[in-house]
């Protein structure tokens, strides 16, 4: 996303597509960049593309560098536990369930200016799988707007139609003009 000729903002979102694993992981961050403080919403969506139920899957999403807990979504079972790792225990994953699981962190408000967040999610489950999926944010104090980028469904079948959604906020105090957002 760019304003007035600068580039101010990017997002990506991932999305599985006929995979040969059957557990499917997705990792998004809903900013990008984020500014020291700032909070950034990390939304992981598990997807079973197997044919049989995936037995005791376990999430674990350790707090990621830069970042201080806030919260995960109050549907879920995660516990923040020890070493700042999140841990969700989903009980069963039935073949072509979904489930989407939220973490809120706050950027740390010193020290990350120019640099990056790299938040992963490791999902393994009773039969040995064991996959991971990956989100990175870059840290900038001058980020005037923020964008986020979804994809449905999530996984998807190949072949199928896969909607995305952008999200463009201006978190500044001024207006901008010739906002322009590139797909």
């Amino acid at each position: 996303v760019s304003a007035s000729g600068l580039e101010l903002a990017t997002a990506q979102a991932s999305t599985v597509v006929d995979s040969g694993r059957t557990l499917e992981p997705s990792l998004d961050d809903d900013r990008d960049p984020v500014a020291p403080g700032g909070t950034i919403l990390y939304r992981l969506t598990l997807g079973n593309r197997g044919p049989v139920t995936s037995q005791d899957p376990i999430v674990r999403m350790p707090l990621p560098a830069g970042t201080t807990f806030v919260s995960v979504s109050e549907s879920s079972n995660g516990v923040l536990g020890v070493d700042n790792v999140v841990e969700w225990q989903l009980g069963d994953l039935v073949a072509g369930a979904t489930w989407v699981l939220d973490l809120v962190g706050q950027a740390d408000g010193f020290g990350t200016e120019g640099g990056e967040i790299v938040a992963t999610a490791t999902l393994e489950d009773a039969g040995a799988q064991r996959v991971e999926s990956v989100a990175v944010t870059e840290v900038r104090e001058d980020a005037p707007l923020a964008v986020s980028m979804t994809l449905v469904p999530d996984p998807a079948e190949q072949g199928e139609l896969v909607t995305g959604t952008v999200t463009v906020t201006n978190q500044g105090s001024i207006t901008l003009d010739d906002v322009t957002v590139e797909v």
